[in-house]
């Protein structure tokens, strides 16, 4: 198999990342805004999950992780091929079709395959979160918006 260059790839929108011996390659597009790129503090964060042998042990006993504002979802991403059953969210539909799409990209066992939810903080009714028990939750770089916090504590608190 060829592999792109890497002007190729960026023009594509598609971005390598590395974590430890994980090699990803996922779709990003800018002009999804903030969720349509890979943050450093998501990196650092699935760095951090994959080598901190707690966590790998959770991870590989399929431990539930839940992860608010995925983006391109390299945390929750990484989870799931470490063993989690991962939820990504996000609430912008452009993301959640990048998120699919680099959901998809990768080898999953079926089993770890890892879901695509919208998830709106500032709804009410997000059924999702109300029905479903996570051991886990993560995020990385999720909000700047002090007016977002009350609404990310009570999805925290449901």
């Amino acid at each position: 198999m060829e592999m792109q260059s890497e002007d190729e790839l960026i023009r594509l929108g598609v971005s390598k990342v590395s974590i430890g011996n994980i090699d990803l390659q996922l779709d990003v597009n800018p002009l999804c805004g903030s969720g349509g790129r890979i943050w450093s503090s998501s990196v650092v964060l699935a760095g951090f999950i994959s080598s901190n042998e707690q966590y790998l042990a959770s991870m590989r006993s399929g431990v539930s992780v839940l992860e608010l504002g995925a983006g391109a979802g390299v945390p929750g991403l990484v989870c799931a091929l470490l063993g989690a059953s991962v939820t990504l969210t996000d609430y912008d539909l452009e993301v959640l079709q990048q998120l699919r799409s680099n959901a998809q990209r990768l080898a999953f066992d079926p089993e770890c395959q890892p879901r695509v939810v919208e998830v709106d903080w500032m709804r009410k009714d997000n059924q999702l979160l109300r029905n479903t028990h996570y051991k886990i939750i993560i995020g990385a770089d999720i909000t700047f918006s002090v007016e977002m916090f009350d609404h990310l504590l009570r999805i925290l608190l449901e």
